[in-house]
């Protein structure tokens, strides 16, 4: 899963099992949703709040905001708890958490089953699912629950139906999770690099005995 700026290992490491171990990768593009967030966000995938005028625009401002309520959308492989299979299932993703609909697309509240909490759970690629899981191919998912000690029954395996949807549902799920501590991660280094920036570029004093270079005099 991604390893965010703000936590810290010690405290993630004892959400793990005694036996797990850390292996990091370098993610190059962490926070590029903020940049391009039509490339991670398909029109089809998102109901727009009230507060919306509907422009892709604001759809980062309304995930980071609380009171507003984009939600994610869309047809996921669902396992089913119990069983070796997995079921096709019409899925929304809102703050209060991970539902599924009983009849078709419809989003009635009579309709919606939680599938997960999020609160508490954290979000996790899946490896080797179609050898472990017999998942329907290889762009799963897991939800797993913040604690050392779980059961199988307690993880929710999820599959879309390809790289580009699977990378919208993980990249929501960190937004809603996280939202204005993952743009304060993405902005403040950012902010210390333009405060640095103007030391960065040596300033050259004509004079005839000296050269000033980021601040300081050289004699």
């Amino acid at each position: 899963r991604c390893l965010e700026d703000h936590e810290i290992v010690v405290q993630v490491e004892g959400t793990m099992p005694s036996e797990s171990k850390f292996l990091f990768r370098k993610n190059y593009a962490k926070y590029e949703f903020f940049k391009n967030p039509v490339n991670f966000f398909p029109d089809q995938m998102v109901t727009w709040c009230q507060q919306s005028n509907g422009s892709q625009a604001q759809l980062l401002q309304n995930f980071l905001n609380t009171s507003s309520c984009p939600e994610i959308q869309g047809f996921l492989q669902v396992k089913e708890l119990g069983r070796k299979s997995w079921k096709k299932l019409y899925v929304c993703l809102r703050r209060s958490g991970l539902y599924y609909s009983t009849k078709g697309t419809s989003k009635e509240p009579r309709h919606l089953q939680l599938l997960a909490d999020l609160e508490e759970s954290s979000i996790f690629y899946l490896i080797n699912g179609k050898k472990q899981y017999n998942a329907p191919n290889d762009y799963g998912m897991c939800i797993k629950p913040n604690k050392a000690k779980i059961e199988m029954k307690e993880l929710r395996l999820l599959c879309a139906e390809d790289e580009q949807i699977r990378t919208c549902w993980m990249t929501a799920f960190r937004l809603l999770k996280y939202g204005m501590l993952l743009y304060q991660n993405y902005r403040i280094p950012q902010q210390r690099k333009a405060l640095l920036s103007p030391f960065n570029t040596p300033v050259v004093s004509r004079g005839p005995s000296s050269v000033k270079c980021c601040g300081n005099l050289i004699a």
